[in-house]
C-alpha cells in the first residue's frame, strides 16, 4: 500500500501549525518536523508522498534537505513552501522536479497543488509498479520446495501445463532462482517444522513472490499455524485444482503487496496478536533491538455509534483501521482488539528508537476528520505503550503495562499518548504533532 502522508518541515511553529490545521481540514494526513534532522527521522521510518519543505532553515535548507531526502526515497513529489520572493532564477534553471509554493499561501491554492502533487506520485508508485511486475505471458512460473516425487507428480497433473514447475529440495537453494527469475508468481512449500525459517529464508530472497503452504494437515489449524509462519496461504494437497489455483495465487501476491502483519477483527483468532508479539520480542532479544506494542482506544466511541447506528459505526472503524496501517512501517502490524481498541505491534526498534514518533503519528492520522456518509466526523483517540525489554520481558507482560498506559492517557484528558514506567508518566501532543482536538 502506497502512502499518502505528507511531511512538512518549517523551523516556525506557527508556520507549522498553519499548514497542518488547513491541510487537514482538506482531508490530508500531515506529519511535521521542525528542521532536517527531524525530517531524516521520520523519512527514515516512514514513506511520504509529498515532501514539502520551508527553503530557509538553520543549518540545512530546502533544498539541501530535498537532495538528502531523496537517497532515502525517490519517489516522494518534493515542493518548496517560501516566502523568498526572488525565485524567478530558480524556476527557470530548475531541472529538479521541485515545485514552488509562495508564501504567504492561500489554503485553497496550497491543497490544490497538494492534490496534483499526490496525482503525480500515484502515476510514479504505478509505473516503478508496472516495470516489476511479471508480464502476463511470462509470470506462470512456480516454484515448488520439498515435495516427494509422487507429490511432485500430483501436483504437475494438477496444473495441466498450465504452469512452468520448478522443482527443489531445499529452501536454501531458492536464492538464485529468485533473485534472477522475474516470472516466478509463486513459491509452494512443503509443510513442516521448519517453515517459520523457511518463509523468512524465501522473503529475504524476494518480497514480491508470496509464499503458499502445502500439506495434509487439518485446515483450519494449518492455515493459522501458516499465517503466523509469515506464509501468504495454505493450501491441502488433496485439493488442488487447476480452476482454483490462479486465483488462489492472485489473492497471495495480493497479499505480499498489503503492508505486513494482520488486521484482527472479532472474528479473527485473537491468540495472533500474542503469537506476533512473542516473535517481535524474540527477534529483539536475539538481534538485542528493542519491540514494542501501543494500544489504541478511539475516545468516546459509543456517541457516534449511539448516533450513527452499529453499522455505520463499524464502517467508521474500518476507516480508522485503514489510518492506523497508514502509521506504521510495512514490519509493524495492526491488530483490531475490541470493537473500538486496537493494538500495534512494533518490531525492530533500534537501541536509541522510542515509540514516541509512531505513537506521533498516529495522533496525526486522527487529526484529519473522517469523511463518512456525507459528514465530517472528528475522532481523537488515547494511546498506551510499553516498550521490550524496559517495560516487560513477555507478550503478557508488555500487553499489562500496555493498558495500564492507556488508562493512564485516558484520566490525563485522552488525545494523547502515554508510555509505561513506575509513575505512569504522560507524553501529550508535541510540537510539530496534533493539538488537541478536544
Amino acid at each position: 500500500m502506497a502512502s499518502e502522508r505528507i511531511l512538512f518541515v518549517d523551523d516556525d511553529p506557527v508556520s507549522r501549525r498553519a499548514f497542518a490545521r488547513a491541510m487537514r481540514q482538506s482531508g490530508f494526513i500531515v506529519d511535521l518536523a521542525k528542521d532536517g534532522d527531524e525530517a531524516w527521522e521520520l523519512a527514515t521510518h516512514f514513506p511520504y508522498a509529498v515532501i514539502a519543505t520551508d527553503l530557509r532553515m538553520p543549518g540545512m535548507d530546502g533544498m539541501m534537505l530535498i537532495d538528502q531526502l531523496r537517497e532515502l526515497q525517490p519517489d516522494p513529489v518534493c515542493l518548496l513552501v517560501t516566502g523568498v520572493k526572488q525565485l524567478e532564477w530558480y524556476k527557470e534553471s530548475n531541472d529538479s522536479g521541485v515545485g514552488v509554493i509562495q508564501k504567504p499561501w492561500n489554503g485553497d491554492q496550497l491543497a490544490g497543488a497538494l492534490r496534483q502533487a499526490l496525482k503525480e506520485y500515484r502515476s510514479r508508485v504505478n509505473h516503478t509498479a508496472a516495470s516489476e511486475r511479471p508480464d502476463e505471458e511470462g509470470g506462470r512460473e512456480l516454484l515448488v520446495i520439498g515435495l516427494n516425487q509422487d507429490e511432485r507428480e500430483g501436483v504437475e497433473g494438477v496444473l495441466e501445463g498450465a504452469y512452468k514447475v520448478t522443482c527443489i529440495e531445499r529452501a536454501d537453494q531458492a536464492q538464485p532462482i529468485l533473485e534472477s527469475c522475474r516470472t516466478l508468481c509463486c513459491c509452494m512449500l512443503r509443510e513442516g517444522p521448519n517453515n517459520g525459517a523457511e518463509i523468512r529464508l524465501l522473503q529475504r530472497a524476494s518480497a514480491r513472490v508470496p509464499c503458499i503452504v502445502l500439506g495434509n494437515d487439518e485446515p483450519e489449524r494449518a492455515s493459522i499455524e501458516a499465517l503466523r509462519k509469515g506464509a501468504q496461504d495454505w493450501l491441502s494437497l488433496d485439493g488442488l485444482s487447476p480452476a482454483d489455483l490462479p486465483r488462489i495465487i492472485a489473492l497471495a501476491t495480493e497479499r505480499t503487496r498489503a503492508p505486513a502483519g494482520p488486521v484482527c477483527t472479532e472474528l479473527s483468532n485473537p491468540s495472533l496478536l500474542f503469537d506476533r508479539l512473542r516473535q517481535a520480542t524474540s527477534r529483539a532479544r536475539r538481534f538485542s533491538h528493542q519491540a514494542a506494542v501501543l494500544l489504541v482506544d478511539v475516545d468516546r466511541f459509543g456517541d457516534i455509534n449511539s448516533s450513527l447506528g452499529q453499522d455505520a459505526g463499524d464502517e467508521l472503524l474500518n476507516m480508522v483501521s485503514d489510518r492506523l496501517r497508514s502509521a506504521v512501517r510495512e514490519s509493524d502490524a495492526v491488530f483490531r482488539l475490541r470493537h473500538d481498541e486496537f493494538a500495534l505491534v512494533l518490531e525492530d526498534l533500534g537501541k536509541g528508537d522510542t515509540i514516541d514518533i509512531p505513537a506521533q503519528r498516529v495522533l496525526n492520522s486522527f487529526a484529519t476528520p473522517f469523511h463518512f456518509g456525507g459528514n465530517e466526523i472528528v475522532l481523537t483517540a488515547s494511546i498506551g505503550g510499553a516498550v521490550f525489554p524496559t517495560h516487560g520481558q513477555n507478550a503478557q507482560e508488555l500487553m499489562r503495562r500496555g493498558e495500564s498506559a492507556l488508562e493512564q492517557a485516558k484520566r490525563e484528558g485522552r488525545n494523547r499518548y502515554c508510555t509505561h514506567s513506575k509513575t505512569s508518566s504522560v507524553i501529550g501532543p508535541q510540537d510539530g504533532g496534533v493539538t488537541p482536538l478536544n
